[in-house]
């Protein structure tokens, strides 16, 4: 698999999922980024779970967490960047 290709995967539409069953850790990947690239990935990271744990519900979150990705990314959330497609096939 291409790494860039890789490395552009998300799944911080999942996060709130996490939080509300039980799930105290994520791995990041990315060990050979550029550190930049590393904090950045935390920040973004951080910044998903704050939200979820202040969200009213699944949708709302996942409505900040797509305006979060693309903040963070500059460039918009895509159904092939996901590893939780999940966000996508909801009504």
């Amino acid at each position: 698999m291409n790494s860039s290709k890789f490395f552009n995967r998300c799944g911080i539409c999942a996060i709130y999922d996490f939080i509300n069953n039980g799930v105290h850790g994520v791995k990041i990947a990315g060990r050979d980024l550029t550190l930049q690239k590393k904090i950045k990935d935390i920040e973004l990271v951080q910044e998903a779970i704050d939200l979820a744990q202040h969200s009213k519900s699944k949708k709302e979150y996942q409505e900040k967490a797509i305006r979060l990705f693309e903040k963070y990314k500059g460039y918009s959330c895509r159904k092939n960047y996901c590893y939780y497609t999940g966000i996508f096939d909801e009504p």
